[in-house]
Parts: structure tokens; sequence; C-alpha cells
């Protein structure tokens, strides 16, 4: 099944940067930092490039070894985090975008 739901960062609430591979992110309004290294860290970036978790999945599937389902599983586990932790949160859908999709 392909999920198409894409991810944004939950600005201003949150601040991040990327210093030589890793990404250090702090959630202003908790107070709370937190820290991911590859492929974490790669995931992040896929996050910022605004893929979809389907997309996010399979460039984990091809930059790493490792069956599918157990990288599906990494990549759902840490989205699933930032989304408990308000990291990020659910992008809007562009009507453009969704149109395009259903041509």
């Amino acid at each position: 099944m392909e999920n198409t739901e894409r991810f944004q960062i939950n600005s201003p609430k949150v601040v991040q940067e990327t210093i030589e591979g890793e990404v250090v992110i702090v959630n202003l309004d908790k107070g709370d930092y937190y820290s991911l290294l590859n492929t974490g860290a790669d995931i992040w970036s896929a996050i910022e490039k605004g893929n979809s978790t389907t997309e996010i999945i399979a460039e984990m599937t091809e930059r790493y070894e490792g069956d599918r389902k157990t990288i599906e599983t990494a990549v759902n586990s840490l989205i699933t985090q930032l989304r408990e932790e308000e990291i990020i949160i659910v992008a809007p859908i562009n009507e453009g975008e969704n149109q395009n999709r259903e041509e």
C-alpha cells in the first residue's frame, strides 16, 4: 500500500541545523534537543525535500542493504517518533499536485 503522506518541519516551534552529517533538532516549545546520524539524517533530509513516506522508503531501500520490510519499519518508526514529539507535522496538500496525481 502506497503512503503518499508528506511531512514538514513544525516551524517555528522547531529549529534544526546539520553539522558534519549530524542533524541537531531543537523543539523550542518543549526545550528538548534531538540528534540524528547516518540513516536518521538521511530520512530527515528526505522529509525536508518533501518526499512522501513511500518515496523515503524507496530511497532508503536503494541506499542501504537490508530487506524492504525492515527498512519500511525503521522509516515508519522514526516518522512516528518525530510526529509524537511534534518535530514534524503533516504537510498540507497542494491542490495542483493532487490534481496531477489524479490524472
